[in-house]
């Protein structure tokens, strides 16, 4: 698969009472929908994490180092990477 750019779009919900952070992401290639990222328990650029390793899993970036990062792989093989991480309010808007 010739993969020209990729984007992930996440949401991510703090559970003040439990002090934890979920999220879930959609994942885009060349601008159509590739895979969701269900919600599950991370923080930080963890979304990041589980996109590349599914995108390389899916044969749509090149199989490297399992803890090398999306934008290391994307600037390697000149892919558009676009990335955004929104806070929602509640768990079911996940």
């Amino acid at each position: 698969m010739n993969t020209e750019s990729v984007t992930v779009l996440a949401r991510e919900y703090f559970d003040k009472r439990a002090g934890n952070s979920y999220y879930s992401a959609q994942v885009y290639v060349n601008n159509d929908l590739a895979f969701e990222l269900v919600p599950q328990y991370g923080y930080g650029d963890q979304y990041l994490f589980e996109a590349c390793k599914e995108l390389k899993k899916r044969g749509y970036l090149p199989e490297l180092e399992q803890s090398t990062p999306l934008s290391l792989v994307c600037r390697e093989n000149n892919i558009k990477l676009i990335y955004n991480k929104s806070e929602v309010r509640r768990m079911k808007d996940l």
